[in-house]
């Protein structure tokens, strides 16, 4: 095959008369004649190189150092709409590992990538080679995308087992969490049907790839709420699980079982600050444990679903120290060292010379590359270190810094690389003994699996090191900051072949003893298997039957066409410990879809909780209504049949709800959005303490109580008498009604107590919901109804207090006044306001009130209040809409004299902010905090 070698030139330029056809960029990517190296490698010249081939370019890197080939010209992203880019890529690692970065992110060899970018965004484009690697490319697939691209749906439909870790390995670094693959591999050997799922929080690229027949998916937080919303997973194992995580699983874990593979951060951080903190740095003071993962692991330590895996004993007893808490359903297994990928290979005497240094270099004093330098020069000082031979294996963005001091002695040699597993038994096959002083390590696998294969480790005496490698028997592990005693300890081996030979044969046996598949990945098989097998013999959610006639809590479940939602909001409400001291209504309110069916199982296997009401159609005031009317629970509250609950919080609301005697207890919930978007919470309530008994009079007065809203219908859980006693009636047939439910459920309410309690997830984003545009397009009517019967009801009903009055009209009405400018702007209903401020002056002092409220809160509202009179005169419902001229400083301060508008106002802003600042201040009126995004999203287009 003819092949073009380039080495150190720039690429080729046509000439000014030679009129070349423009190669697509995927092309472009695969001809040499548009990579080049960096000057910096100038010296290299001789060893590195990429050649042309008839099916692509390959990449060759003879040198110690890594490298990196550039490309040109640079490219940009088209400046049309577009929201990234998709690039599939093929070739094959002869040696070594190597990969092509696009903007930071490192493609997979073998697989597909989409990445996040900007239209007329600059692509920067490079190829990284490892020492001694040689890296064939041979198909690239490229496409601008004009949409956002999922590949999680690309996933297989088939595994059953979901394996959710932080990195993984590829062909770019083939150390990250090899220890995983090591299970994986083998979970696939066993017949386990896996989809493993690298998790980066807010990551920007998403990546499809087999390693070793192992499936690899690459995504964001937000990519694991939707696996997991496939209900396809019945097993979800976590390496490192953390605070997002749970937070996750509260929120869309049903009957699944998890299993929590634990390596030591997730639980025993603090005692990991120090032993983890930057290279030759003093020692930090330990900050506290952050209460809220304290909290989310103690928890998840005592739920019945949960299986905890420990990678030794001396974790699983420092974590259940650190955290104060027995963990229910716990296990020790070790870190799998794989006995065919690591054989034993007997020792000669010339071995104990050859010593190996193989770690990552990066900027965490953990793994001690320090002091195992320090070890190096210390022995560079005895007579006998001639006679040695170093070999200094790895990568990291420390690499050259911490290698700088030995690179000139010539009998250390420097591979700045990254080796496969499967080279790596090789590589130990020449060497002797591993150099592996540590500050921290939970077992350390990489030292284990040079054990297995007959190396001896001189590490370090620190937490269960000693455990793994019997330092009392073979006295091979130093005190961790002590390189003089790891050299004594190096030189005790050299005078002492035979000594050295015992140890190797020793500490193999003992590793495979303890780590060999079968006591460490074979029991965690079994572990799954047995959970799969109890999640195929039915539902786990925890349900039973009860006859009690005073439940403490009663929840209506409002549901029309709610076959899509409805079994995970009811799965919620019963699987936690307090579900037989709850009183579950849903209300059918004339469902054309299977909502009834479902909610009828749900009956069946809760006798005595669940309990449906049928009723023709009448509305989402018509359920409230009955339900107020039906219920047997000493305390109300509403959850809407495509929300849900965070089950355990909501166990111990019901647990406070026992001895609680306040007529008002209010809690906390997030906004969950139907598309990628951070959680957002629904309300706080900074003002109030926890747990202190207020008086709702109280609390209406400016500045020392409700700042915005106060009760809400997702944040509020109400003593069912004081809901009747206020023998208030829900508008039926009408949508925003739960305004109505906030304005008029507190009218017979005395005492309030806050519970710092996450229970309410408030699903938003599903199509034709009432706090949509489409929702605002058909209902603004509606909405503007729902404000005048509040009005009416409050002024006519003298039971009201001044304070109630006073509270409804600054806290409900004053709100959905702004919201209602922002709508009719939004939607280009301009005549529609002239009616509405007059009617609300005809309540008086409401205005002033809703003004001052507008100013205070959102005063480029006010600008809609100035100008609507100019969109009139246009009669021009094409015009955009008046806030989105908010921020222009030709825009008018007051209404001209004539009906022309101003120059100003005829100038369209760019498409993607359209309505986007009309549609920010109508969603603290509608729901606050955390709609924000939603409307961003459903705004675009319309």
């Amino acid at each position: 095959m003819e092949t073009v070698s380039h080495a150190m030139q720039p690429p080729s330029m046509p000439r000014k008369s030679e009129k070349s056809p423009k190669k697509k960029l995927s092309d472009q990517l695969l001809d040499a004649t548009h990579w080049s190296l960096p000057l910096a490698s100038a010296s290299n010249a001789q060893s590195v190189s990429f050649q042309q081939l008839e099916d692509g370019i390959v990449f060759k890197n003879d040198t110690s150092e890594k490298v990196r080939f550039v490309f040109a010209p640079l490219s940009t992203a088209p400046k049309k709409k577009i929201e990234g880019i998709r690039l599939s890529l093929s070739g094959v690692a002869i040696k070594g590992a190597g990969s092509i970065e696009v903007n930071g992110v490192s493609l997979p060899l073998n697989g597909s990538t989409f990445i996040q970018c900007e239209p007329g965004e600059t692509l920067s484009v490079l190829f990284e080679c490892s020492a001694y690697s040689e890296i064939v490319l041979s198909s690239l697939s490229l496409a601008w995308k004009h949409s956002k691209e999922d590949l999680s749906q690309e996933c297989s439909t088939e595994p059953r087992v979901l394996i959710v870790v932080p990195d993984y390995p590829s062909e770019s670094n083939l150390y990250l969490a090899a220890f995983a693959h090591s299970r994986n591999r083998r979970y696939v050997q066993a017949g386990l049907d896996i989809q493993v799922a690298v998790i980066r929080p807010h990551s920007k690229a998403q990546m499809l790839y087999t390693l070793d027949g192992v499936p690899v998916f690459v995504g964001s937080d937000w990519d694991l709420k939707t696996l997991i919303k496939r209900r396809q997973y019945q097993v979800i194992v976590v390496h490192f699980v953390e605070l997002f995580h749970l937070e996750i699983f509260d929120t869309y874990v049903t009957d699944e079982h998890l299993t929590f593979i634990c390596h030591g951060p997730e639980t025993i951080l603090p005692l990991l600050w120090n032993p983890t903190r930057a290279y030759f740095t003093q020692p930090i003071d330990i900050p506290p444990q952050d209460k809220a993962t304290v909290k989310a692991i103690r928890a998840y330590a005592r739920k019945s679903n949960v299986d905890w895996v420990f990678v030794s004993q001396w974790l699983e007893e420092k974590s259940e120290e650190v955290m104060d808490v027995k963990f229910l359903n716990k296990h020790v297994i070790h870190n799998v060292i794989d006995e065919n990928l690591f054989p034993y290979h007997e020792k000669a005497d010339d071995d104990r010379k050859n010593i190996l240094l193989l770690r990552r270099f990066e900027n965490n004093q953990n793994h001690s590359v320090d002091i195992a330098i320090e070890t190096i020069l210390a022995l560079s000082r005895r007579p006998f270190f001639n006679d040695l031979s170093f070999s200094i294996v790895g990568d990291g963005s420390l690499f050259e810094e911490l290698t700088y001091p030995v690179k000139n002695l010539p009998n250390v040699h420097i591979q700045r690389t990254f080796i496969p597993n499967s080279g790596i038994s090789s590589v130990h096959h020449q060497h002797g003994i591993l150099l592996a002083p540590s500050r921290h390590d939970t077992q350390g696998v990489s030292s284990c699996e040079a054990a297995s294969s007959g190396l001896v480790v001189a590490g370090s005496n620190v937490t269960c090191c000693n455990y793994f490698f019997e330092g009392d028997v073979n006295g091979t592990l130093a005190d961790p900051e002590d390189p003089e005693a790891l050299a004594d300890i190096i030189e005790r081996l050299y005078y002492n072949p035979a000594e050295f030979k015992a140890i190797s044969r020793r500490m193999s046996q003992r590793i495979r003893d303890i780590c060999s598949t079968e006591k460490t990945t074979d029991r965690e098989i079994a572990l799954i298997a047995s959970a799969l097998e109890t999640a195929e013999g039915g539902t786990q959610t925890q349900a039973c039957g009860h006859e009690a006639d005073d439940p403490l809590l009663t929840i209506l479940v409002p549901a029309y066409n709610m076959e899509e939602y409805l079994g995970r909001c009811l799965k919620s409400l019963l699987n936690h410990r307090n579900a037989p001291k709850t009183e579950i209504i849903v209300v059918n309110d004339g469902s054309l879809d299977k909502t009834v069916q479902i909610a009828r199982e749900f009956e069946t296997t809760s006798p005595g909780i669940v309990r449906i009401i049928n009723q023709s159609n009448r509305g989402y005031g018509s359920a409230i209504n009955t339900a107020i009317r039906e219920a047997r629970g000493k305390y109300f509250r509403i959850v809407d049949g495509d929300d849900w609950v965070v089950s355990d919080n909501l166990a111990e609301l019901v647990n406070l709800l026992e001895n609680e005697e306040a007529d008002l207890v209010l809690t906390l919930g997030k906004h969950e959005f139907a598309y990628n978007a951070p959680s957002t919470p629904i309300m706080t309530y900074p003002m109030l303490a926890e747990n202190r008994l207020y008086y709702f009079d109280d609390l209406t007065y400016p500045l020392y109580g409700f700042h915005t809203y106060g009760p809400i219908l997702s944040t509020s859980t109400y003593k069912t008498d004081r809901l009747r006693e206020a023998a208030f009636a829900i508008t039926e047939k009408s949508s925003f009604v739960d305004m109505e439910y906030n304005a008029f459920a507190i009218k017979s309410v005395d005492t309030v107590r806050y519970r710092n309690l996450d229970i309410y997830r408030f699903f938003i984003g599903r199509p034709k919901q009432s706090c949509s545009l489409e929702g605002w397009q058909t209902g603004h009517a509606q909405y503007r109804s729902v404000i005048f019967r509040i009005l009416e009801r409050i002024h006519a009903d003298r039971e009201y207090t001044s304070h109630k009055r006073d509270y409804v009209i600054r806290h409900v009405i004053a709100p959905m006044f702004n919201n209602m400018l922002v709508i009719y702007d939004t939607l280009a209903l301009w005549r529609n306001i002239p009616s509405f401020l007059e009617e609300i002056k005809g309540y008086p002092g409401v205005f002033n009130v809703c003004q001052t409220y507008t100013e205070e809160n959102y005063p480029t509202t006010l600008h809609i209040l100035k100008h609507y009179r100019i969109r009139i005169a246009e009669e021009d419902s094409s015009q955009i809409s008046l806030l989105e001229l908010e921020e222009k400083p030709t825009a008018p301060t007051a209404p001209p004299p004539s009906s022309e508008a101003p120059a100003s106002a005829k100038q369209p802003l760019p498409q993607s902010s359209r309505r986007h600042s009309a549609i920010r201040r109508a969603l603290k009126s509608l729901a606050p905090y955390g709609l924000v995004e939603h409307y961003k999203k459903t705004s675009k287009g319309h």
